[in-house]
């Protein structure tokens, strides 16, 4: 029987030199030590390796976020038809709204009831009579898809639509109202969800799909207190106040706000109006139109579009024509003297300034995108379900454990397979040796 070799004593042979190195033994010293350094080399390569090795993981969930994971959403977005992340929006694509870049459509005067030429002598109907607008009771419309807007794309550069509200948004009557006691026995954002549930009802030419509600944005607390009567504001009391460092006077010029008139409107606000749309449809804008005979049509210029959906809104600024009288505003915006000065280059004759309408709308989103669910970047948090993904790296003890395993398995290769070659070396010259023929007469005579 052939026992393994581990099991024989080779002290005595050692001693008789009966046994022998297959190699010289300065050549084998030099590959033992090389066989050191070169599995120390890779148990330190192997090291490195297996850090920067990982697997992925993945799971569907419900929320945006998951600790450790980049999670995307697996379709397009209800409110936008974005398929992007929140972080995606915040750092890429949302463009905040500024003066420069708001889009003003329509105005004051007297409205188009239809796309053709009728029109009617004065705008009675609108958000500054302080109530619901949109159908009336005999089915003709209250409020114009013309009057004045100001609309913000929040994401030019993937989207022409306008602001459009998510469904967990919530805009209260005034600031604060949601800590209010009676803050669940009335709708909250009548502001903005009242003015789409009228427009739902006002689809023609002249509506739009659009409405108002008759109460607009309050953005201060009215301290209304529990059990006071009012607790649910009178819609005149729902007044926007501005920045204290705005500015009128320097880009609208005194003609239209005089220093007084600047200050009063800093120190009281003014009324603002979320225009709300029920429905899917599209405004084309442009600079101007001029007819061209030898075209037989109308030029125009700088053509864009909004688009709108259920839920998108643009903004209607008022002007304060009446001061304020330590309540609310109060003014008699329905009286035949204050409707037959509207024009549309006024409001109830009070010069129009571009700049205030844009200004005022500005504040006024920066007001509705502050609030708790309702930038709208806040609409792709919502925007279940969500791949998420995530690379797992291996831990230092399975990293240690697979480097050395393989360190050691090169080490025991390079250990076996060096004496083999150098005893086949040592075999090849010996044999060269023992084979060489010894010089004959004839051959040793020839040399000499």
């Amino acid at each position: 029987m052939k026992y393994p070799q581990q099991w024989y004593s080779f002290d005595e042979a050692l001693k008789k030199s009966m046994i022998e190195l297959v190699a010289d033994s300065k050549w084998l010293s030099f590959a033992l030590v090389s066989a050191y350094v070169l599995t120390l080399g890779a148990f330190g390569a192997l090291v490195a390796f297996y850090k920067t090795v990982s697997t992925t993981e993945s799971v569907v969930h419900d929320t945006y976020t998951l600790d450790g994971y980049t999670c995307r959403p697996l379709q397009r977005d209800p409110d936008y038809g974005l398929q992007i992340t929140y972080d995606e929006c915040m750092a890429e694509h949302y463009a905040s709204p500024t003066v420069g870049n708001l889009v003003s459509e329509g105005d004051y005067g007297p409205q188009t009831y239809a796309w053709g030429d009728t029109q009617v002598e004065t705008h009675n109907d609108g958000p500054w009579n302080f109530a619901d607008t949109g159908v009336n009771g005999d089915g003709t419309p209250r409020s114009s898809l013309r009057t004045l807007t100001v609309y913000h794309k929040p994401f030019p550069t993937l989207t022409n639509q306008t602001f459009t509200l998510h469904e967990m948004c919530r805009v209260p009557f005034y600031k604060g109202y949601e800590k209010h006691s009676a803050y669940g026995f009335a709708a909250i954002d009548d502001a903005v969800r009242r003015a789409v549930e009228r427009g739902s009802l006002n689809f023609d030419a002249y509506g739009g799909f659009s409405g108002y509600s008759a109460r607009g944005l309050t953005n201060h607390d009215l301290e209304m207190k529990d059990g006071g009567a009012l607790v649910y504001p009178d819609p005149s009391q729902n007044i926007f106040k501005l920045a204290t460092d705005t500015k009128f006077v320097a880009t609208c010029g005194t003609s239209t706000f005089s220093t007084a008139y600047e200050q009063e409107v800093l120190a009281n606000g003014t009324y603002v109006f979320p225009h709300g749309f029920g429905g899917d449809m599209t405004i084309w804008t442009y600079d101007e139109a001029t007819w061209d005979a030898a075209l037989g049509a109308y030029s125009i210029t700088n053509v864009s579009h909004i688009l709108l959906k259920r839920n998108s809104f643009g903004m209607t600024p008022l002007y304060p024509v009446v001061p304020y009288d330590g309540t609310a505003y109060a003014p008699d915006y329905t009286s035949s003297s204050m409707i037959s000065s509207m024009t549309a280059t006024t409001f109830f004759g009070a010069p129009r300034c571009p700049y205030f309408e844009k200004e005022v709308s500005r504040q006024a989103y920066e007001y509705i995108y502050s609030l708790d669910n309702c930038h709208p970047c806040d609409s792709f948090k919502f925007n279940s379900p969500f791949f998420c993904e995530r690379q797992v790296y291996k831990t230092n003890a399975e990293i240690i454990t697979l480097a050395s395993s393989n360190a050691m398995a090169l080490s025991a290769a390079i250990i076996s397979i060096t004496p083999m070659l150098l005893a086949y070396t040592r075999h090849r010259k010996s044999n060269a040796n023992t084979q060489a023929p010894a010089p004959d007469a004839d051959t040793v005579a020839t040399r000499i």
